[in-house]
């Protein structure tokens, strides 16, 4: 049974590889896998990877050795991205995470010192694109000077 999966990941991984190809030539690529092991301490593992992918059998986590499971969510990789799609991920959390800053900086002047921050889920910001982050920083210049 172990042997199946093992061809049956191969062969996933080598669809996943000719997909990210056909999107981009470029010279690197990520892959993600998951530790599921209860034993373990290690959950997700990133890979980056040279153009020849060929020679990537199976993913093992580095701490137990346990064949990790496709994909990682905390990278935002779900099987194989180009660089450019990892990129593109990592730049959007990135803008995320300072919208949802500035979220907080705006209700921590609204609700006082609380150490306990209410927001709605509405205010929660994701996939922020770079004008939207500019104005929110203009927004908070403006109400720091009206302060």
């Amino acid at each position: 049974m172990l042997e199946k999966d093992t061809q049956q990941q191969q062969q996933r991984r080598s669809e996943l590889v000719r997909a990210a190809r056909a999107k981009s030539a470029t010279a690197r690529y990520y892959l993600a896998g998951y530790c599921d092991s209860t034993r373990c301490d290690v959950r997700d593992v990133l890979v980056m990877a040279k153009n020849h992918l060929e020679s990537i059998g199976e993913l093992h986590c580095p701490a137990c050795g346990r064949r990790l499971l496709s994909g990682a969510h905390s990278f935002g990789v779900r099987g194989v991205e180009t660089a450019e799609q990892y990129d593109a991920i990592t730049h959007q959390r990135a803008r995320d995470d300072v919208a949802n800053q500035l979220v907080n900086e705006r209700l921590r002047r609204e609700q006082g010192d609380s150490p306990l921050i209410l927001k709605q889920a509405s205010e929660i910001k994701s996939g922020v694109t770079l004008d939207e982050l500019q104005a929110m920083f203009r927004d908070r210049d403006q109400s720091d000077t009206h302060a």
